[in-house]
């Protein structure tokens, strides 16, 4: 694959298409995922997490923008694009003409031919020329958490619509078609709905052929943009180099320098009077550590799926469940045993004074049944006895009830 994206690219700094197919990928994944525990652990603390679980894109947006917002500051890239060592760029005015014509664009080929000490500077320049300005910044974050949020909350509007009318059919519905009597704003509606679901597929699917279009233009080295949306913010992205690791650390070294001009560390309680340590220090502390969390959690992911699809799992369980033995009963003490001697010896006492148990008589002859035949209602008698009676009668010899079906719906019992 990276032979592939490189056949016809001389720069090495230019990320390949399947670099960014995997960091637009695991970025779609993310909601997903989260939404998913935050179900999980709804199960157990609803009363506080169920308002968060219902309004999860509005929560999910805003936080978003917060980590989007710093990591578009301090790296040059979003969350997930600095995962993957990438960075967005300002596209400059000959950036896209040295690309069409086959040249490397960027630091190294307008660097080239020059001293060592020449190049540093040139590089370090032009880093400073392509670093995203704060519009860059608002703009990312606009098309991309804002746009990702209204293309979640259209997709929801039209799998309601249209599963709405499947559910509903067969009975009148909010999208029926309104009279001519009804109000403007019901016509409106409607009309709207309707005109949603017709639109939104074919719009749909002229965004996805676009993209399509402008992935195959980046493979083949025909256009700095992977994405629509990178051309209109004329920005394009590229992979981090050593220069730009060399600024992070600089700028956390003068960011640490700065913290022990100032002191000795602050206390609990003067870090909580003071909000602008909050803003300067601890969240920007929290962000930061999401890049150790997001692999991370990966790895733990990817580990419990190795564990739950591997053999090894099943055999150390079933190796484990065999160990283990059952505890013995515990021993009664003699006098529960004595008593339960003793109650055995009255019950056999009093099964002996009764003796054995009368046979059950014939409600019809009052003797002994002989070929036991149950009758409709339940009660069993004669069958000779049963035949006779309800030829005769009709009737139950025992409750009186009249006998549907006569004689055939008697039944021989087999004792």
């Amino acid at each position: 694959m990276e032979f592939m994206s490189s056949l016809t690219s001389a720069d090495p700094n230019k990320p390949s298409l399947f670099e960014l197919l995997s960091e637009t990928h695991l970025n779609s994944l993310l909601p997903a995922t989260l939404q998913h525990i935050l179900a999980v652990l709804v199960h157990r603390h609803p009363r506080y997490l169920i308002h968060i679980l219902n309004r999860f894109d509005e929560v999910y947006a805003l936080c978003m923008l917060v980590v989007e917002g710093h990591y578009l500051r301090k790296y040059g890239g979003g969350f997930t694009e600095n995962f993957y060592g990438l960075k967005r760029e300002r596209v400059l005015p000959g950036d896209d003409k040295l690309s069409f014509l086959g040249k490397p664009f960027g630091e190294e080929g307008a660097t080239r031919k020059t001293t060592p000490l020449a190049r540093s500077e040139r590089s370090g320049a032009l880093r400073e020329l392509r670093q995203l300005k704060t519009k860059d910044v608002l703009g990312s974050l606009l098309m991309g958490v804002g746009g990702n949020w209204l293309e979640c909350k259209l997709e929801r509007w039209y799998e309601n619509l249209t599963i709405g009318e499947g559910v509903m059919s067969g009975r009148r519905n909010q999208n029926q078609r309104p009279d001519e009597s009804a109000p403007i704003g019901e016509k409106a509606s409607y009309y709207t709905k309707e005109t949603f679901k017709k639109v939104y597929p074919t719009a749909k699917f002229l965004k996805h052929m676009i993209t399509l279009a402008f992935n195959l233009a980046y493979l083949f080295d025909n256009s700095p943009y992977h994405s629509p949306i990178h051309y209109l913010l004329g920005i394009r992205m590229r992979r981090l180099s050593d220069l730009d690791y060399r600024a992070f650390d600089a700028a956390a070294n003068a960011a640490g320098k700065s913290t022990k001009n100032r002191g000795p560390s602050p206390g609990l309680r003067h870090i909580l009077a003071h909000p602008k340590l909050w803003v300067k220090i601890i969240i920007p502390a929290l962000l930061n550590s999401l890049k150790i969390l997001l692999p991370t959690g990966i790895f733990f992911l990817k580990f419990l799926e190795w564990w739950h699809a591997s053999d090894f799992a099943r055999q150390l369980s079933a190796s484990q469940n065999s160990q283990v033995a059952l505890p013995p009963p515990a021993e009664m003490k003699a006098a529960f045993m004595k008593a339960m001697k003793k109650k055995d010896e009255e019950k056999e006492k009093k099964e002996g004074e009764k003796g054995k148990p009368e046979e059950p008589k014939c409600p019809v002859c009052k003797k002994e049944i002989v070929s036991p035949t149950a009758i409709q209602t339940g009660y069993v008698s004669c069958y000779r006895c049963a035949f006779e009676w309800i030829q005769e009668h009709g009737t139950c010899p025992v409750t009186g009830r009249e006998i549907l079906g006569g004689t055939e719906g008697l039944r021989r019992l087999m004792v």
